[in-house]
């Protein structure tokens, strides 16, 4: 958190409005003290990362806001002014910083951004504040079943998106990664991360553990 806060404020030069720090489970003094957040979305006892989420939306009422979680470290200054330039654009949901160099996979947009093909991500950067609660929203009223239980949200949003031609901008700089993610969240298991994890009948939370690692591997589900 330490790293990820002193690179981001000495890359991002930006005066925002307002932060919101979201917190699913117990968080130190020490780390609020450090963030000096203007507002605190909590719940005490861990309900996953999704309902978190939406608890923090409903508190955001600016046209865009900035997502950050905390293990990410910022290598490049962060372009404001040509981010929401690009957001201004009817079609483009998210202008985020890229994680990986650029390969073929992406679509050229304009300049350094590129679409890329999985679409909807949680990395750093700018989002669409009504359009992405209206995505999360759909999350919320969706129904949750077996069928849904390894339905992450970025995934449901992805679809979301495509379903209203909407697209998702990534930031590369010399054709190279503009941030860089330490993975610490990558520790929290992925059922936390499944739209289930709003429905108590059929979240996995505390009944089945779902790896956050190797999914490039194609590593099977493995139960407690």
């Amino acid at each position: 958190l330490q790293k990820t806060l002193e690179s981001f404020k000495k890359n991002c030069g930006y005066s925002f409005g307002k932060t919101i720090l979201a917190v699913d489970g117990q968080i130190s003094q020490s780390v609020i003290n450090r963030i000096q957040p203007d507002l605190i979305v909590q719940s005490f006892n861990r309900k996953g990362y999704v309902n978190n989420i939406t608890a923090a939306l409903k508190q955001i009422d600016s046209p865009y806001f900035f997502w950050l979680e905390d293990d990410w470290e910022f290598p490049v200054e962060i372009p404001v002014d040509d981010f929401l330039r690009n957001l201004t654009n009817d079609e483009v949901l998210q202008v985020i910083l890229a994680k990986n160099d650029l390969d073929d996979s992406y679509k050229p947009y304009t300049g350094n951004y590129y679409i890329p093909a999985d679409g909807f991500s949680a990395n750093p950067g700018f989002f669409k504040t009504v359009p992405v609660k209206t995505g999360f929203d759909n999350v919320v009223s969706s129904q949750k079943d077996d069928s849904t239980k390894l339905t992450g949200f970025e995934t449901f949003l992805n679809e979301y998106a495509k379903s209203n031609n909407l697209v998702t901008l990534r930031y590369f700089l010399n054709s190279k990664a503009t941030v860089y993610h330490s993975g610490e969240l990558e520790s929290t298991a992925r059922e936390y991360h499944m739209i289930n994890s709003l429905d108590k009948n059929t979240s996995l939370i505390n009944k089945e553990y779902v790896s956050g690692f190797g999914f490039e591997k194609n590593i099977s589900l493995k139960n407690k």
